[in-house]
């Protein structure tokens, strides 16, 4: 309405994160350019991006307190393939439309076994852990 798409703005806001179906894959790049604007200008929940991360035994062990919550989690991977990192304590996955519109260098996550992560995003549950959907590479620090 009035030139103005909704969708886009949420995210421009830092109010919400991407998620990307074929029905709207004709605005992807809309809401990415929307989503690296949120964060280079700090918006919304990225006003939290610049503070420190929780260990997820921590967020496992509360986890009904950081539900939807967009927090930093950090743990050791145990398991990776092309798409996910796993601990005991926290999962981390990437659905393959996402990772097809930000991660445009083919980033594969297969060797990420013992290191060590922090992860950004919207807290959700998956067999009683966090677990985290990633939507962008700024959203992933590799610790060692």
């Amino acid at each position: 309405r009035n030139g103005v798409f909704i969708n886009e703005e949420i995210i421009e806001n830092g109010l919400a994160r991407p998620l990307t179906y074929k029905d709207t894959a004709h605005h992807s790049e809309d809401f990415k350019e929307a989503y690296y604007n949120a964060y280079e200008d700090r918006k919304g929940f990225f006003t939290k991006y610049d503070t420190e991360s929780l260990d997820a035994s921590i967020v496992k062990s509360n986890l009904t307190d950081f539900l939807g919550k967009v927090i930093w989690i950090e743990f050791e991977v145990d398991r990776s393939n092309k798409n996910s990192f796993q601990s005991n304590d926290a999962l981390v996955e990437i659905r393959e439309e996402e990772k097809e519109l930000f991660f445009t260098d083919n980033a594969n996550f297969e060797n990420y076994d013992g290191k060590k992560i922090r992860v950004f995003g919207e807290i959700w549950e998956e067999n009683d852990k966090p677990k985290i959907l990633l939507r962008a590479p700024f959203e992933l620090k590799i610790i060692n």
